[in-house]
């Protein structure tokens, strides 16, 4: 199984990689040789058991193949998806802007009223399939559609179906996320939003297993998965969170094809096209837009559009301590010497789980904000190498 599960994760790099090629279109000089040693970099990345310090120091070193290259804007959106996953929010935004020839603070979106976000659920009640979109360099997208669970599942939602996950049986069965079950999943808010969503009782659904690169194909056979779900339960209502444009409703894709081959009107919402903004007042919370509102500015069509605050992401963000999480102010109680990662588990989680958290401390670091959940924990503490060097238990 876990041969079989490595196989299917590489299948799920690969497929990710040649997506994020579609967004743009390569000059033919170098092409062949910038792509192998980019492929070279991600088998390098992603190479289990994943060690996000490494990784980092891989990025620095590949850089200045990929800067001034057809592959830049390739470059800068994977590695923002890899430090997003590894807590450095800071470098996945400055990152993915870059791979929209964008700085972080260039964008700023005016409106004059914004909507409290919980009034989607005065749409969602009577609807049979609910998409939410991600930025996959963008944790908080995660944290929003969690918020929504307990509400959704109280309206009859019971299924959960993600663009990430490669097998639903098998987390079904455990209840628990591990590192195995996909790729996004391996960063904690993505992992954390599937632990709720078990913890209420959602049944997860896979459904973006194979081989097609071509978006329509890709897509087409993710429907007939669906599918197979709304068969077995007529009375199935479900949320799909995916990436990006898989919720435009205007191409040929995965929410007008649940459309079309299903009979299913889904409700979309969109987190892509505002992220991030400045508002003309401060915000603590999403809010949302009616997507028709101004429908030219948005680059996905959808039926809403979510506008997020404005974190400081040269801190740890708030969305890290929200949805039951607790923030807490973790003494050091050894002198740190290099760069380690610290990840925080309940007490009793398995080898293999999902952290709670995960964050490189710099050397010299006394104290850092850990998000975790009430009760004992366990801290660990890994060099580059991925060898535990310190073990801490508090109590939350």
């Amino acid at each position: 199984m876990a041969n079989k599960t490595s196989i299917m994760l590489v299948k799920k790099i690969k497929l990710i990689l040649i997506c994020l090629m579609l967004s743009f279109v390569a000059p033919a000089q170098n092409e062949d040789s910038l792509m192998l040693k980019f492929n070279e970099l991600n088998n390098k990345l992603y190479s289990r058991p994943v060690n996000y310090i490494k990784g980092n120091q891989l990025l620095y070193e590949y850089k200045d193949y990929f800067v001034h290259t057809s592959l830049e804007s390739f470059f800068h959106q994977a590695s923002a998806t890899f430090y997003a996953a590894s807590g450095n929010q800071f470098k996945a935004k400055k990152h993915y802007w870059l791979s929209k020839g964008k700085k972080m603070d260039s964008l700023k979106v005016v409106f004059g009223s914004l909507e409290n976000y919980r009034n989607i659920f005065r749409y969602t009640e009577n609807k049979k399939v609910v998409m939410i979109n991600e930025n996959h360099a963008f944790p908080e997208h995660r944290v929003f559609t969690t918020s929504l669970l307990d509400s959704l599942f109280k309206q009859g939602f019971r299924y959960l179906a993600l663009e990430d996950l490669l097998s639903a049986k098998i987390i079904n069965q455990r209840s628990t996320p591990y590192l195995s079950d996909g790729l996004y999943i391996n960063e904690v808010m993505y992992s954390e939003m599937v632990r709720k969503a078990l913890d209420i009782g959602f049944t997860m659904v896979a459904y973006d297993n194979n081989d097609a690169w071509d978006i329509r194909e890709r897509d087409s056979l993710a429907t007939q998965e669906l599918k197979k779900v709304f068969e077995k339960d007529l009375n199935a209502k479900m949320i799909i969170h995916c990436g990006f444009g898989h919720i435009d409703e205007s191409k040929k894709v995965l929410a007008s094809f649940i459309k079309s081959k299903l009979g299913i009107d889904p409700l979309t919402i969109s987190q892509t096209s505002l992220q991030p903004v400045i508002v003309e007042k401060f915000i603590e919370e999403p809010k949302l837009i009616l997507g028709t509102l101004n429908p030219k500015l948005f680059e996905t069509k959808s039926d809403f559009q979510v506008i997020h605050p404005n974190y400081d992401y040269a801190i740890r963000p708030e969305y890290l301590f929200v949805n039951e999480r607790q923030k807490v102010q973790l003494e050091l109680n050894f002198d740190v010497s290099e760069e380690l990662i610290l990840e925080v588990y309940q007490n009793k989680q398995s080898d293999g789980a999902v952290p709670y958290d995960r964050i490189i401390i710099e050397p010299k670091t006394k104290s850092i904000d850990i998000s975790a959940p009430r009760g004992l924990l366990k801290i660990l503490f890994k060099n580059q190498n991925d060898e535990i060097v310190k073990r801490m238990k508090i109590s939350n």
